[in-house]
C-alpha cells in the first residue's frame, strides 16, 4: 500500500502548448511540448519526454527547462538540401554553375535539368496537413503556415519573374470576337467571326463570382469556359445550381468539371475532371495528362483566394492540392517548359563541398 502511495502520479496540465507532468514521490516525468518563440524553426514546438528521480524530483517545471532546448529544434537551413544547375563544363572540365534551388529535405520533389543551364522537368511538393476545408483554407491553419515559411515566395527563385496568366480582358483577335450579350432572362456569351454569330452560349447569371471564367484562341481554335448557373423553381427556389460548360469551336466537351483554361505561349492549357469522382487531369497542346490530385483550389474568393492556383505564363504552377485527406502545396514546370536560371538570378555564387547536383527523373503527378 505505502509502496503505491510513492508511486501513483498526481498529474498536471500546463498551458505553454500542452506539457503535461506527472509527479509522484519518488520520481516525476516530463512530457513536454512548449510553443516557442522561433521564426527559423521549421515547427514552433520544443518536445522532449524527460524523467528525474527521487532525490531530484521536487523542482518546478520551469527549473527543468534549459534555454540551449531551443537549439535541438530543427531550423529551415538545417531542413534544406540545395541543389545546383550546371551549364558545361569549364576548360578544366569543371562544371560551370549557373543557378541554385533549396528544397526541404522533407518535400518530395523530382527535378532535372538539360545541362544547358535550365530546368527541364520540376516538381515539388510539401505536405500541409490533414485536409479540412473550412480550417485548411484559413490564415490560422499552422500547417499551411508552416509551408509558407519553407516556400518564401521573395527568396524562392521559382517565383522570379513570374508572368500571370490572365483572364480575357477584351483583347483583339484576328479572327474571332467574344462579347457579353445581356438580355432580361439573363447574360449570354457571343462568338462571332469575321463578323457573323457563330456561337450563343446557354444562358446564365452573375453569382458571388463571375461565370465567365475564360476565352482563348489558338490558330483557328478557340475555346470559352464559363460556368452555367441554373435559378430553381419551385420547393428548390433559392438553391442554385451550377454547370461548368466547355466549348471547343462551338462543341462541348463533356466533363464534370474544368478550371484555368489558358494559352501559356501558344499551348492551350486547362485542368479538368471527367467524371465528379474522377482524379484532376489536365490537357495541354493537344495532350491529356494524368495526376495524383482529387481537389486542386482555385477560383475562390474573400481569405481562400490567397490559397488559389497559380499560373505563369512560361508554365510554372504553384498551387494547394487534396490527395485523400492529405493537404499539399505544390510547385511544378509543365511538361514542355522550362525554367532558365540564367534569367532567374542567383548568379555568381561559388559552389560549396555541401551542395549537390542532381539529375532525376520526370515525376508522376
Amino acid at each position: 500500500m505505502l509502496l503505491a502511495i510513492w508511486l501513483y502520479p498526481q498529474r498536471e496540465f500546463y498551458e505553454d502548448g500542452g506539457t503535461r507532468t506527472y509527479s509522484a514521490l519518488l520520481y516525476k516525468y516530463i512530457k513536454r511540448n512548449v510553443l516557442v518563440d522561433c521564426d527559423d524553426c521549421v515547427k514552433p514546438y520544443y518536445n522532449e519526454d524527460q524523467l528525474i528521480l527521487f532525490p531530484n524530483n521536487f523542482k518546478s517545471l520551469d527549473e527543468y527547462w534549459d534555454d540551449e532546448n531551443i537549439n535541438k529544434i530543427p531550423k529551415y537551413q538545417e531542413n534544406q538540401k540545395e541543389i545546383t544547375i550546371t551549364k558545361g563544363t569549364t576548360n578544366k572540365g569543371e562544371p560551370v554553375v549557373v543557378g541554385k534551388l533549396t528544397v526541404d529535405k522533407d518535400a518530395k520533389y523530382s527535378i532535372s535539368h538539360s545541362g544547358k543551364g535550365e530546368i527541364i522537368d520540376y516538381f515539388v511538393q510539401y505536405d500541409a496537413g490533414n485536409y479540412d476545408e473550412e480550417k485548411s483554407l484559413s490564415f490560422s491553419n499552422q500547417d499551411a503556415e508552416e509551408v509558407r515559411k519553407k516556400v518564401n515566395k521573395k527568396q524562392n527563385p521559382f517565383y522570379k519573374n513570374w508572368k500571370h496568366a490572365k483572364r480575357y480582358d477584351g483583347e483583339k483577335t484576328e479572327k474571332y470576337i467574344f462579347s457579353v450579350q445581356h438580355e432580361k432572362d439573363g447574360v449570354y456569351y457571343i462568338i462571332k467571326e469575321n463578323g457573323k454569330e457563330m456561337y450563343k452560349s446557354t444562358k446564365t447569371f452573375f453569382t458571388v463570382e463571375e461565370a465567365f471564367k475564360n476565352f482563348v484562341v489558338q490558330g483557328d481554335d478557340w475555346r470559352l469556359l464559363y460556368n452555367e448557373n441554373k435559378r430553381n423553381q419551385g420547393i428548390l427556389k433559392n438553391k442554385d445550381t451550377t454547370q461548368t460548360r466547355l466549348i471547343h469551336n462551338g462543341e462541348e466537351v463533356k466533363v464534370a468539371n474544368a478550371f484555368a483554361l489558358h494559352n501559356l505561349g501558344g499551348k492551350i492549357f486547362y485542368f479538368f475532371k471527367q467524371e465528379s469522382n474522377s482524379k484532376i487531369q489536365f490537357y495541354l497542346d493537344g495532350k491529356i495528362y494524368d495526376t495524383e490530385f482529387d481537389e486542386i483550389i482555385h477560383d475562390l474568393c474573400c481569405e481562400p483566394w490567397a490559397y488559389n492556383l497559380r499560373i505563369s505564363l512560361d508554365g510554372r504552377l504553384a498551387f494547394r492540392g487534396v490527395i485523400g485527406e492529405k493537404f499539399t502545396y505544390n510547385e511544378m514546370v509543365l511538361p514542355g517548359f522550362s525554367i532558365n536560371l540564367e534569367v532567374l538570378g542567383n548568379m555568381g555564387e561559388e559552389e560549396t563541398e555541401e551542395e549537390e547536383t542532381l539529375e532525376l527523373k520526370n515525376p508522376e503527378i
